[in-house]
């Protein structure tokens, strides 16, 4: 949180602050003002200062510890004091754009310099014709602006196609933090002529400014990548369905990031006795220089900063008046003639039809021209259509025109691409990954065609699998869905290096964010190795020399420098394991020579925080964890569950690497295991009690979620910690009893009034829970997440960070990074452990039936009934891989090696 004032603010007599957080927080004070020395006053109490002059003028006059409650700070100057800054979150104090950034995200007045700030009608209808609002300001804070499966590539944008059938949230302009959600110009429609009839309908439910009117209704089925939409239409005699889909190839960067979305439509006629006409249209609004980001102010000053979704500011522009058409022979070309200002939304868009003969309308004014143009879509343009030449808001149109005999059926595709390669940041453009293969939008376009059948068979080869598994249904989308986020929100430049956003349009474009990434590491590193080896090296680099892991890795651009104020021990536990993960799973030498010095200084920054002298990190004031919403002092269970977990993994490593320090971590894993149980398991209640404050000796006796994470990071590394199992069983079982509720779910059952994480107990919660064969509760927790998940406005490609006991959403953090979590759920009903540095394949259903398995290499469904266990294969990358297959304990050799994603193996139970 951080609070900004004026100067003429302190006329009240002081700046008011409340920490609404239970626990004390640091506040730090930040004074722009002329003055070396200023005097900080808290509650009327003086407090000591640490004076050190900053850039742009601004002044670091101390930190104060305050408890949870309402606060007023004074701050006192022999000279003028412009402007006062009050921050409980780090601020990148050592760069004047860092205090610039601050202070323009400070809370209640984001990007103003007014103290209160409301919009004008006339700015509201700019911000909403623009594209930036739907109806009201409060339709992106509250996440109610429309949104949909996202179709684009990793690294390149997306366009949503929601669920009301509207092409919505475009981002393929590089404005990842500022999606154009209103487009009034970009859509489908047909018009049919019949014997008697003589109309046209939208393909989405809805209108968005449009002249036609919209369908009655839309059978949708979408599992990421791919939508199927039956659109009804009547009274038009015919029947429209459509699949829309672009590429997620698993293994193929390239491929992958390529800004393409096909949308494939059959038309078949209903009328059993005469022949009809229709026109199939596939309208694009020109959208060339519109955009928008976290961090860069538009240039051309033409719209207003805008507050999406959460406290933080985009800065939208839109500057159409440069903006061109031009039509080829199935195909339309947008582009412009400079990038006013605003390089980043500087670029080529196209749209093609595959009717050779389809009519070509390159450029038409939304405003003069919509009421013709949707009168000439009804009569199937048999009278013609002329465009004005009037108006910055303009769109073009393909539109396939075609008889069809009684019962016939005909089959139309358009592709939509983008081209946009500048990415600036404060060093220059870094460009985005495409452009290394692309020269312009033609060039993405003929690939798109050439590779069309290739790439839907490659990104339909998961879903397949998936969807023929015996999963429960709900699950199985969950699941596909789930990986959303590398449309929606994936940084890659041209120089090739990857990162995902935290939170698009509501965290200020924070990338890598080194604690979530730890639940939703798993599927980044079975599917796109390489790019999860990127982005951890990103964090190598950011390390400190003192060992401190970095919370992330910049802000809307890569800055591989130390976030130093983020003390969270839990931060070296992600880092230990995601190293240790990646290293097991691919059997990467190079990679672990990397990385293991590293580990070995995130250990020994951790393990400095042993105020308690028990071997597990003591969290104070001044120190927090990834729960940044829930605040304690002492000893606490998660912390204690990763921390036992990073000791172990780290003497592994050690061990295997010919490290003489292997010992030593053993030991100080085994002293924080004993610690753990000693000092928080609750043996009447059956759970580990959320802290024990060592000064005291007092407990905070409630449950928390997230205190069986670390034993999830050994299961999955196939290591035991020496928990009887009992104790990890009755654990689990009481997190369910705790923190489960009818409606919804909370961190810690002690206070339910603090809104839950909601992604990370899948693989928290749900997957140590099943690897412990608890599959009925594991499932139990995860379709109540997956009811919550659902619960308007949020869906499954707009879910939120937190969501509140009763299953409402709060600061919702939209599009959040940790949603492909789900994906380690899935590990944990196979058991699976998978070992490539030793060639060690480990199972353990957990159900029965079929479940898919995927590894880097070898993809395979495990069929699982009484009497047996076939690994059934689906595909394989690599040659034999596995000398060693265990299945439920027992070990099986096979020499040379055993690929399970070409060879069947039958075991018999």
């Amino acid at each position: 949180m951080i609070y900004g004032f004026t100067a003429r603010d302190n006329d009240l007599g002081g700046y008011s602050i409340k920490n609404a957080l239970d626990g004390i927080r640091a506040w730090y004070i930040f004074a722009k003002t002329d003055a070396t020395e200023v005097k900080v006053y808290a509650n009327g109490n003086a407090v000591a200062t640490e004076g050190a002059s900053l850039p742009g003028g601004w002044y670091m006059a101390g930190m104060v510890m305050l408890p949870k409650g309402e606060h007023v700070i004074d701050v006192e100057s022999a000279c003028a004091i412009e402007r006062v800054m009050i921050a409980d979150t780090e601020i990148e104090a050592d760069s004047e754009d860092g205090l610039t950034r601050a202070w323009e995200n400070r809370a209640g007045q984001p990007t103003f310099e007014q103290d209160r700030v409301s919009y004008t009608g006339k700015d509201l209808k700019l911000l909403r014709r623009h594209g930036f609002v739907m109806h009201q300001l409060k339709d992106s804070q509250a996440m109610a602006a429309p949104s949909g499966m996202p179709l684009g590539g990793i690294g390149a944008g997306k366009v949503e196609v929601a669920r009301t059938g509207q092409l919505t949230a475009f981002t393929g302009n590089n404005n990842q933090d500022s999606p154009v959600y209103r487009m009034p110009g970009s859509y489908f429609a047909i018009g049919v002529v019949g014997e008697e009839l003589r109309a046209a309908r939208l393909l989405q439910t809805e209108v968005v400014d449009q002249e036609l009117l919209p369908a009655a209704g839309i059978e949708i089925n979408e599992k990421y990548p791919f939508g199927e939409y039956k659109y009804n239409v009547n009274p038009l005699p015919v029947d429209v369905t459509m699949k829309a889909f672009s590429a997620h190839v698993p293994g193929d960067e390239k491929a992958s990031s390529m800004p393409a979305v096909y949308f494939d439509f059959t038309i078949k006629s209903r009328d059993t006795v005469s022949p009809l006409k229709y026109a199939l249209a596939f309208s694009w609004e020109n959208l060339i220089n519109v955009g928008g980001s976290m961090k860069f102010p538009s240039n051309s000053g033409r719209v207003l900063p805008l507050c999406y979704h959460t406290w933080n500011a985009s800065y939208v522009w839109s500057d159409r008046r440069k903006n061109h058409a031009e039509a080829g022979e199935n195909s339309i070309r947008f582009f412009a003639d400079d990038d006013r200002g605003n390089p980043a939304s500087f670029g080529e868009h196209m749209i093609w039809c595959s009717d050779k003969n389809a009519l070509v309308i390159p450029d038409r004014s939304l405003e003069e021209d919509e009421f013709n143009f949707g009168r000439a879509l009804a009569t199937c343009f048999d009278g013609g259509f002329t465009p004005t030449d009037d108006g910055e808001f303009r769109a073009g149109a393909l539109v396939s025109i075609k008889e069809l005999q009684p019962c016939e059926e005909a089959h139309v595709s358009f592709v939509l691409c983008w081209y946009m390669p500048h990415m600036p940041v404060t060093a220059g453009d870094v460009g985005v990954y495409y452009k290394n293969f692309f020269g312009n939008v033609k060039e993405i376009l003929d690939k798109a065609l050439e590779v069309k059948e290739d790439v839907l068979t490659a990104s339909a080869c998961v879903n397949d699998m998936v969807n023929d598994s015996d999963l429960p249904e709900w699950f199985k989308t969950r699941l596909l869905n789930d990986r959303f986020v590398a449309d929606t929100g994936t940084w890659f430049a041209a120089d090739g290096t990857f990162s995902v956003n935290e939170a698009p349009t509501g965290m200020s474009g924070c990338l890598g964010t080194l604690d979530q990434r730890a639940a939703s590491q798993g599927y980044w590193c079975t599917f796109f190795p390489k790019l999860d080896d990127m982005e951890l090296e990103l964090f190598r680099l950011s390390q400190a020399e003192n060992g401190l892991c970095s919370h992330d890795i910049g802000f809307s651009e890569i800055l591989t420098r130390p976030t130093v104020n983020t003390l969270w021990p839990d931060l070296a536990a992600a880092y230990v394991y995601q190293v240790y993960h990646h290293w097991q799973r691919t059997g990467d030498t190079e990679f672990i020579n990397r990385h293991y010095p590293h580990v070995k200084k995130a250990v020994a920054w951790a393990s400095t925080f042993d105020d308690a002298d028990c071997g597990i990190p003591y969290i104070k004031r001044g120190r927090g964890t990834t729960y940044d919403n829930q605040h304690w002092e002492g000893v606490n269970s998660f912390i204690a569950s990763v921390y036992m977990a990073m000791m172990f993994l780290a003497a592994d490593m050690a061990k295997t690497l010919g490290d003489n320090d292997a010992a030593e971590y053993e030991k100080m894993a085994i002293r924080a295991r004993d610690s753990r149980l000693e000092l928080l398991w609750d043996n009447e209640k059956r759970y580990f009690k959320n802290a024990y404050v060592n000064k005291t000796g007092e407990s905070d006796t409630s449950c928390f979620i997230a205190s069986l994470a670390g034993d999830w990071y050994l299961q999955t590394a196939g290591i035991e910690s020496g928990i009887p199992a009992d104790i990890l069983e009755d654990a689990a079982r009481s997190i369910l009893r705790e923190c489960y509720g009818d409606h919804g779910m909370t961190d810690q059952a002690g206070r339910k009034n603090t809104p839950a994480f909601m992604q990370y107990p899948a693989a928290y919660y749900c997957a140590p829970t099943a690897y412990l064969g608890l599959a009925d509760e594991a499932f139990a927790a995860m379709k109540t997440n997956d009811d919550i998940v659902l619960t308007a406005p949020s869906n499954h490609f707009i879910q939120g960070l937190t969501y509140w006991f009763d299953g409402g959403p709060r600061w919702a953090l939209p599009y959040y990074m940790t949603a492909p979590a789900t994906w380690n759920f899935l590990d944990s009903l196979s058991g699976l452990i998978c070992d490539k540095r030793t060639g060690t394949l480990t199972v353990s259903p957990k159900i029965k039936g079929k479940i898919p398995v995927f590894t880097q290499d070898s993809w395979f469904t495990l069929e699982v009934e009484d009497d047996f266990i076939r690994f059934n294969p689906v595909k394989a990358q690599a040659k034999a891989e596995f000398t060693t297959v265990i299945v439920n304990g027992v070990k099986h050799e096979y020499r040379p090696g055993f690929n399970p994603g070409e060879q069947m193996l039958t075991i018999k139970l």
